[in-house]
């Protein structure tokens, strides 16, 4: 057994895991480093436990400090300033793009990258707006775009039943669940497929649920 650590980016945010090493003090609510391409990135504790993890799961860098925390502010009001200003040029251009959220990163080679993370009905010539976009934000941009389970997982805040949403849970490390039959409407997550948690539910009970 390993003591691990939940933790959050944002609330109701996707649940990380976290190995938390020889310093195996922290508590909920601790802000604290999680290792990510473009550096340390400031998280919160939201569940702490032992359990068994590979080495998969990344360890935790250790406590956020004041400037860790100043860092993470800074990067927050910049993120909220590329996607308002990508809003704004994509509706400009008139794509058929929807933003879900902005990634802010700075490689070790200097620089900064936003990755900014949208929907869409079909392919889009984004050609012209990512240009726009450079010369307004003065930064390198990297549009992605994402399918329904992942758009749910950026967006979702909590499920029809009052919880987190399945794909921010400790669900999203698993597998996500196959539709077994059409699901009923209250069985649908945030995804428009079937809920994820649906999964741990004997098929005879989901029938029952369905028959009432």
């Amino acid at each position: 057994m390993t003591a691990v650590l939940g933790v959050q980016f944002s609330p109701h945010g996707t649940l990380h895991l976290l190995r938390a090493g020889q310093d195996a003090g922290h508590q909920i609510g601790d802000r604290v480093l999680y290792p990510t391409e473009g550096g340390p990135a400031v998280a919160t504790v939201v569940w702490t436990g032992d359990v068994s993890v590979d080495d998969s799961v990344p360890q935790c860098l250790g406590s956020a400090s004041v400037s860790d925390l100043a860092v993470d502010a800074d990067d927050r009001r910049r993120r909220a300033e590329i996607d308002l200003v990508a809003r704004t040029l994509i509706a400009r251009h008139e794509l058929p793009m929807k933003v879900l959220a902005v990634d802010l990163q700075r490689p070790e080679g200097g620089g900064e990258l936003a990755v900014v993370y949208y929907t869409a009905p079909d392919r889009v010539d984004f050609r012209g707006l990512l240009g726009d976009l450079a010369r307004v934000l003065g930064c390198r941009l990297d549009l992605r775009q994402v399918g329904d389970r992942d758009a749910a997982r950026l967006t979702s805040d909590l499920g029809s039943c009052g919880r987190a949403a399945c794909c921010t849970s400790c669900l999203c490390i698993l597998e996500p669940a196959a539709d077994r039959r059409q699901p009923h409407p209250s069985e649908t997550g945030m995804c428009g497929r079937q809920m994820c948690c649906m999964r741990f539910t004997p098929d005879q009970e989901v029938e029952e649920r369905v028959e009432d």
